[in-house]
């Protein structure tokens, strides 16, 4: 459901403007996130809750349990890179195509190709 619908069956429901913001919220908190190292890209990934998606890699990488072997053992050896949000607000629909567009682009070192 597009972000438009959903505001246009909340009006119509009568939710506050309040909740409506929160949704706003919430498409703010989606986006492209990486982890680097000095100049060199290691991982770009995508989230929609960015904050709780680089909790929960730190959270894979320190208990030895991250699905991708390659940055875990870059972990084990270097401690948890430096990250950085590359782009915010995102629609959910979006995040799939614009990932794939910044890991061609920038050609992370650890993703999957």
């Amino acid at each position: 459901m597009t972000e438009r619908i959903l505001y246009t069956i909340l009006s119509l429901i009568g939710i506050s403007y309040f909740i409506r913001l929160g949704l706003k919220d919430s498409l703010r908190n989606s986006g492209i996130y990486c982890f680097y190292e000095k100049k060199t890209i290691l991982y770009v990934g995508k989230s929609i809750n960015l904050k709780q998606r680089l909790k929960t890699h730190a959270y894979e990488l320190k208990e030895n349990k991250h699905c991708n072997g390659n940055f875990q053992e870059y972990y084990n050896k270097k401690g948890l890179p430096k990250s950085k949000i590359l782009k915010r607000g995102i629609p959910h629909n979006k995040l799939n195509e614009l990932e794939r567009e910044y890991i061609n682009k920038l050609k992370p070192k650890f993703n999957i190709r």
